[in-house]
C-alpha cells in the first residue's frame, strides 16, 4: 500500500505485504 511504498523509500529496504519493514544492511 502507499504506507509501504512509502517505507520503502525511506528505509530502503524490503516492506512484506502484511506492513512489516524487513532491513537488510
Amino acid at each position: 500500500g502507499v504506507l509501504e511504498a512509502s517505507l520503502r523509500r525511506r528505509l530502503g529496504g524490503k516492506v512484506c505485504s502484511s506492513g512489516k519493514a524487513s532491513l537488510s544492511p
